[in-house]
């Protein structure tokens, strides 16, 4: 017999707290790297990298490469309704493309920083 279920997702959010979410991906990528530290020997750095965002996908449930696909696509395709302000949005955003580009991993992840660039672009 089965009953009725109720899915709650709470993977949602915006300018407000993407800071926090931005630390907490930087965290995860951190556990990620210290849980196969003992693969990098003898490994391309490339290769490390693409199994350090394997892993922070599985057990995260996002890599930097849909991270910044959902920036992205959130900043693009902005609605004024229930958002903070542009020029406030804009400055957050910006605050967070800087902050991982200064990472390691922004020149190891292949398209990745291409689309970040991209997005500083945009946002001017």
């Amino acid at each position: 017999m089965t009953s009725p279920t109720l899915s709650l997702n709470h993977n949602w959010f915006n300018a407000a707290c993407l800071r926090r979410m931005y630390d907490s991906l930087c965290r995860e990528y951190t556990l990620s790297v210290n849980a196969i530290r003992d693969l990098k020997e003898g490994m391309d750095v490339v290769e490390f990298e693409g199994l350090v965002q394997g892993l922070l996908k599985a057990n995260y449930g996002m890599d930097w490469e849909s991270w910044w696909e959902l920036v992205d696509w959130n900043i693009r395709h902005r609605d004024d309704r229930n958002r903070v302000n542009w020029d406030a949005e804009r400055a957050i955003a910006l605050d967070v493309v800087e902050m991982w580009l200064a990472r390691e991993e922004a020149s190891l992840i292949p398209g990745v920083k291409d689309r970040v660039m991209l997005l500083r672009e945009y946002l001017g």
